[in-house]
């Protein structure tokens, strides 16, 4: 071999080389290049595609000097800098070979780059499977299924989002079954290529063939793949679908043992082709200790890789919801949990948590040596979403408005307008679906969601495109179908759609129209969280002053109001009554000044329950009973869906029949109680029909009715269990246990009402704690556990401090009772008689009479007369169990 004729030129790429004028030029432009260099470039270039032993070289360059080897490899390592690594191949223990298609001198035009070519060499082994730097983790069971698939069957597709671990467990399949194939298996990585031309020869170079002069020609690969028993890995096939399944349709028509594994977001539509869809990795149920949780892929690859980066972290009960809900929120997509294990370090695990409503900007990249689609989350959805048309590109944004599951209905309703039409629609969720952007959940009614990390990348999306119209459209899709389910008492359904469509409207421009269209939901989504977590939970507050805030910028009307009343109704279920009363006069005032009767019916309640809440009994019959009055159910049932969840008439029986006994009236309570649970039958809302069990349930256990007592506890747990009502859920409980101390199982009563009372003050729900209390504590009274009534009795005393008033006058009595039983007299006459003044200051002529009971007991004689005047007082009520105790004690004197 000799150095080519000082008049020769080669042109390659973008590279001249000109051999006369010793350069190598790029676009014109010289490069400098050391002249030893230059002539191994020379004797390469000038056979390439051709092996070029290292003693020719050596020959060639140094003549018959004597050097290292090492010295040709500098040189080599030089030129690769320059022209490009793929450019000058190693054959290991042989030479080099020059791989990229070359112009020689003389001739009149460049070989075009997809121009076929009738020969090829083989250029060494086929290439290995990459090495992973981190074991696979919960993918065993996928890992077994798909080498046994590829043994049934010659193509198999395994399909998914991105970063939900494809290739990595291709990679697994590949180490795992490598022994099965006589020729090994073969890697193909398609992400670096772009051109559909391209995909012949790139498989062609995996394989371990090189052209001379041109692109491998279909035939020459299918020649060489005849003989051969391989396992074909082709990784990242959606961009390039079209040129995959050619290639592939060709590969099973033309040979016998060759198997095929792609990895895509789509399938390649072969009739052969069996697709195995990838799931995430599973997440445990919420309740699950560190050991089960363990046993789930998404949480094991987690700590995994948060170990990895953190060598401090360590998975715990501590920190185990939080882990969970990362988990969660990430949908087991194992891309997204690795990213955001990196970031433990810096942010530390429950910064983390917090900052996932910005996934995209926190889970940056995890690794420099990652591929640029996998460097960080935002990274991945772009590879895909460039891939889909611009009506696909549409359709996924808007898609991202709909909270899983959904419907085609539902997605033609929010999708659709005059340029996208609903079989349009249709036809793009599929081909969505086809691409793994969306998943399809089987059945006669197929519905269809995106994960959440999916829907956060749409909603970014549709943000930026400014999409208003979809998204009010949407909203307002939303506040429609939280109305219909608040209807039929599906609360938790209610308050899904209604927080969606709040969350909705927060992405419109600040204009009169958002403020407008915010506040009707702030007003319906109140009343939903009431209903269905609890009248006193923490996100009601929120709600509400938000509703205050932009009702006062307008003027007063109806919407302001239901403002006031739901501010009002938050305030008195968190025990808050002193700063309740002020709003419960101002919405009065409103409702007289809009002259609308239902208004009024609503601040008649709004009074009544205030006042029951105060300790203000007489106050509280006479607004209950002018209720009553107003109220009509054709006309005002209406009512429940606005203010509170809960139908008017049935609050103002059940309360009202309260009001009878706290004044004396036991009889009337119980013919009062017994319609409110006759109204509460005829109602179809299922919230307000419990309403009418938990306030009757409240009226029998203080007039001591237990056979009624027991029904309506038992009604208010049946129907708080099947709406999903967990608060009234957890006071039905209450009763029950308070029905079993009476029923003398005393031990399972009183673990089952102190469960349920912890709940309750921990939700902050503390309108009647002080009766709950109060029966909690005869219960321990009763069963001479003094300690723990004291305990009791005392926490909620203090509770008073913030206005509350209700049963509190029995609440002094029951602490004078414990101080009687250990012994400190004087003190217990002391808070006996405060109970009898605070309950005839509240107008409460029954509490006084228990108070009035227990004073007799203690202080005997002296007492007597006044409880034998208390007595007589009343009307009514012979039969009732404090009336009887009172003159069981007259009868001992």
């Amino acid at each position: 071999m000799a150095i080519p004729a000082e008049t020769a030129k080669f042109r390659f790429g973008h590279f001249t080389l000109d051999v006369a004028d010793r350069q190598l030029l790029e676009n014109g432009t010289a490069l400098i290049l050391r002249a030893r260099a230059f002539d191994v470039l020379v004797a390469l270039v000038a056979r390439a595609g051709k092996l070029v032993s290292k003693d020719e070289l050596l020959e060639l360059v140094w003549r018959k000097l004597v050097v290292e080897e090492n010295n040709l490899q500098v040189h080599i390592a030089a030129l690769r800098k320059l022209v490009g690594r793929e450019a000058i191949a190693t054959v290991p223990g042989r030479g080099y070979r020059f791989m990229l298609p070359v112009e020689g001198a003389g001739e009149d035009r460049p070989i075009a780059k997809t121009e076929l070519i009738t020969q090829a060499i083989y250029a060494g082994p086929a290439s290995r499977l990459p090495e992973t730097a981190t074991e696979l983790i919960g993918r065993d069971h996928d890992v077994a299924l798909l080498i046994d698939r590829l043994r049934r069957n010659r193509l198999v597709t395994v399909v998914g989002p991105g970063g939900i671990g494809k290739t990595r467990l291709a990679l697994a399949v590949g180490r795992n079954a490598i022994h099965e194939y006589a020729d090994g298996v073969i890697w193909v990585e398609l992400a670096a290529i772009s051109d559909p031309a391209l995909v012949v020869s790139h498989v062609a170079a995996a394989v371990g063939l090189a052209a001379v002069g041109g692109q491998i020609s279909m035939e020459i690969l299918l020649n060489d793949l005849r003989s051969r028993s391989a396992l074909l890995l082709l990784d990242n096939a959606e961009h390039l679908p079209e040129a995959v399944a050619q290639l592939v349709d060709s590969l099973l028509c033309e040979t016998r043992e060759i198997r095929i594994l792609v990895t895509s977001q789509v399938r390649l539509r072969l009739s052969a082709e069996q697709v195995y869809r990838l799931d995430a990795l599973d997440l445990p149920l919420a309740d699950s200790n560190v050991t089960e949780a363990l046993h789930h892929g998404a949480v094991a690859f987690f700590v995994a890789r948060a170990t990895a980066a953190d060598r401090r972290f360590e998975l715990n009960e501590a920190n185990l919801g939080t882990v969970l809900e990362v988990c969660r929120r990430l949908d087991g997509i194992p891309l997204a949990l690795e990213l955001a294990a990196a970031r433990l370090p810096f942010l530390g695990l429950n910064a983390l948590a917090a900052r996932l409503d910005e996934r995209f900007r926190v889970l940056g990249a995890s690794s420099p040596n990652a591929p640029k689609r996998q460097q960080a989350l935002s990274a991945v959805f772009d590879w895909s979403f460039r891939l889909l048309t611009e009506e696909e590109q549409t359709v996924f944004r808007r898609l991202g408005l709909l909270t899983a599951p959904f419907t085609l209905e539902q997605a033609c309703s929010v999708v659709s307008d005059p340029q996208l039409d609903e079989w349009a629609v249709v036809d793009l969720v599929g081909n969505l679906v086809e691409r793994s952007l969306v998943n399809a959940d089987g059945g006669d009614l197929p519905s269809y969601r995106l994960l959440d990390t999916g829907r956060a990348y749409a909603l970014e999306k549709l943000r930026i495109a400014g999409e208003e119209t979809a998204i009010e459209r949407a909203s307002r899709i939303y506040e429609q179908a939280g109305s219909r389910a608040a209807a039929i008492s599906n609360n938790a359904e209610a308050l899904m759609y209604l927080s969606t469509a709040r969350d909705l409207a927060a992405m419109l421009p600040p204009s009169p129209i958002r403020d407008a269209c915010e506040l009707e939901i702030c007003l319906k989504l109140g009343p939903a969280i009431q209903t269905a977590l609890g009248p006193a939970h923490r996100r009601c507050e929120e709600i509400y002053l938000r509703a205050v805030q932009l009702a006062r910028q307008t003027v007063a009307d109806e919407r302001t109001f239901k403002a006031l009343w739901g501010y009002w109704h938050f305030l008195c279920m968190t025990g808050r009554d002193r700063d309740a009363a002020p709003l419960a006069d101002e919405i009065v005032g409103m409702a007289r000044s809009l002259c609308d009767d239902g208004l009024e019916l609503e601040a008649c309640h709004g009074a009544f329950t205030t006042q029951q809440l105060l300790g203000n009994a007489p106050a509280l019959v006479a607004n209950a009973q002018r209720a009553i009055a107003l109220y009509d159910c054709g006309r005002h049932h209406h009512l429940t869906f606005s203010f509170g969840g809960h139908d008017p008439g049935i609050c103002a029986l059940g309360q009202g029949s309260v009001g009878l006994w706290l004044t004396g009236l036991p009889a009337q309570a119980m013919v009062m109680a017994k319609e409110a649970l006759r109204l509460g039958s005829r109602v179809t809302h299922s919230y307000s029909r419990a309403v009418a069990f938990y306030y009757t349930a409240m009226a029998y256990a203080a007039c001591g009715r237990m056979t009624e007592f027991r029904s309506s506890a038992e009604g208010l747990i049946a129907l708080s269990e099947e709406h999903t009502m967990e608060m009234l859920l957890t006071e039905g409980k209450f009763f029950r246990g308070y029905a079993r101390y009476k029923d003398d199982d005393g031990d399972a009563g009183v673990t089952t009402m102190a469960d349920a009372l912890a709940v309750i003050e921990a939700s902050g729900d503390l309108a009647f704690v002080f009766f709950y209390i109060a029966l909690l504590a005869e219960a321990h009274l009763a069963r001479r556990e003094l300690e723990s009534a004291k305990a009791l009795v005392t926490r909620g005393i203090k509770y008073s401090a913030s206005g509350q008033g209700f049963f509190l006058p029995e609440l002094f009595r029951l602490h004078g009772e414990v101080q009687m039983a250990q012994g400190y007299r004087a003190s217990a006459l002391l808070e006996v008689r405060q109970a009898i003044d605070l309950a005839d200051e509240q107008g409460a002529p029954s509490l006084a009479l228990r108070a009035a009971t227990s004073l007799a007991r203690y202080e005997g004689k002296p007492a007597f007369d006044d409880l034998m005047s208390r007595l007589r007082n009343f009307n009514e009520g012979a039969d009732t169990y404090d009336h009887q105790l009172a003159r069981h004690v007259l009868a001992g004197q």
